[in-house]
């Protein structure tokens, strides 16, 4: 009687396969049984009390929120326009920016205004 491959694929299966097979290693993390190594804490150098509580209560400068209309976005782009020191940086945020331009309603002639403002800006950082 010949079986099929199919068949014979079963039964070795059913048998427990070609044989014992070891079982595998972990490879990440750490081993059963052992817990990881405790890492030394990192050196601070000691600080006065009154300078702790003068850097906790100091906040980061918030950015202020995305414009919505052609002033705000006017505004807008002379803030980051005054934050970027490299051609680079100021091209990179006009690109990035496509999006809020044309949510806030910038025509073709406000553009071109706006445009001219950071092409100033690059000549500026140019010099």
């Amino acid at each position: 009687m010949s079986r099929t491959l199919a068949s014979r694929w079963r039964a070795r299966a059913a048998e427990g396969g070609r044989g014992s097979r070891k079982p595998r290693k972990r490879t990440s993390g750490a081993p059963r049984g052992r817990e990881k190594a405790p890492q030394p804490k990192p050196r601070v150098a000691k600080v006065e009390k009154s300078a702790r509580v003068a850097s906790v209560k100091a906040e980061p400068a918030k950015a202020p929120p995305l414009p919505s209309d052609v002033s705000g976005y006017i505004e807008h782009v002379r803030h980051w326009l005054m934050t970027h020191h490299d051609e680079q940086s100021i091209e990179g945020q006009w690109r990035a920016e496509m999006r809020l331009r044309n949510q806030c309603g910038i025509t073709q002639a406000d553009r071109e205004a706006i445009r001219a403002l950071v092409d100033a800006r690059v000549q500026q950082v140019r010099e």
